[in-house]
């Protein structure tokens, strides 16, 4: 089991790394990882076969405790982390760096969240929805909101 362990850290650390990063700073999101798959370990019996999105669903709740606990991050501080993961040269479709920053802002969090999950992360509505712990159904209709949201903006800067 041990092997199996770490084929898995080495499968998806990077992943649920790149996840917290999007939502605390670099030391923050480290101990997030390190305490994911410290729960992985304890429930590794439980763990599903599809285990990246029951990690993220451990680290968003790591996460959830660590901000119950201190009340440090706001919705602007994860914004600029977003930037920060993103990287200089990001492009999205014609959609540079900065552009993509200022259109998220826009978004209310949780519909923010479920697109990020998706668009991001690159996990199917059903996954995101075990993540958030919401439904699919709920998932779907907040990645339509922010997509409609998104479009007005797009269009509204473009005027």
């Amino acid at each position: 089991m041990t092997t199996e362990f770490s084929e898995l850290y080495g499968q998806f650390a990077g992943r649920v790394l790149a996840y917290a990063r999007r939502h605390t700073n670099r030391d923050d999101a480290e101990d997030v990882v390190a305490e994911t798959f410290h729960v992985a370990w304890r429930r590794r019996d439980v763990m599903p076969e599809e285990a990246l999105p029951w990690l993220l669903g451990v680290a968003h709740n790591v996460m959830r405790s660590q901000w119950r606990n201190s009340r440090r991050t706001t919705p602007t501080d994860t914004l600029e982390r977003l930037a920060d993961v993103a990287g200089d040269s990001l492009e999205v479709g014609v959609v540079r760096r900065q552009e993509l920053v200022e259109l998220l802002s826009k978004l209310p969090d949780h519909e923010r969240e479920a697109l990020l999950l998706v668009a991001w992360d690159d996990l199917s509505a059903d996954q995101a929805a075990q993540v958030l712990e919401i439904s699919a159904g709920a998932v779907r209709v907040r990645i339509h909101r922010a997509r409609k949201r998104l479009q007005a903006v797009k269009e509204a800067l473009d005027a």
